[in-house]
């Protein structure tokens, strides 16, 4: 279920890099460029954006996505490095969503800081399961 969640990470990613590269054009085609307040903030937005920046965001989210789908794919075949790197890249977003949380509560960023919580404590206990079934395998094969 977890390498499914991260695959999906992965190709949310993938469609909104698709979508920022062609919102201009579908705002436009759309006819939503002054159609609201936050749809005309996001054009001047994009209408700021020189190539540089473009690439800078189409590199950083095809780096995204491709850890989250090589992640998905060491999950699913019960890879260990996938394991930890499920643990760190889950982990590594708890201190700043506690953070949000102590800045201003709000259930959605509650929500989402549990189930994070959930999947790294998760994942974590299955990996130091594996692991002390390692250890006590490789000591029982010494001692006959």
């Amino acid at each position: 279920m977890i390498a499914a969640f991260e695959a999906a990470k992965g190709v949310v990613v993938v469609l909104l890099g698709i979508g920022v590269a062609n919102f201009h054009h579908i705002a436009h085609h759309l006819g939503l460029e002054n159609s609201s307040y936050y749809t005309s903030i996001f054009v001047e937005i994009f209408n700021k954006l020189n190539d540089r920046d473009l690439w800078q965001l189409v590199i950083l989210a095809t780096v995204y996505s491709l850890i989250r789908f090589i992640e998905a794919y060491g999950l699913w075949r019960e890879r260990s490095w996938a394991e930890w790197l499920a643990i760190f890249s889950g982990a590594i977003y708890l201190p700043f969503e506690i953070i949000k949380i102590a800045e201003g509560y709000a259930w959605w960023k509650v929500v989402i800081t549990a189930f994070n919580i959930m999947i790294v404590g998760y994942l974590l206990s299955i990996k130091l399961r594996k692991n002390n079934v390692k250890a006590v395998t490789r000591r029982s094969a010494f001692h006959f």
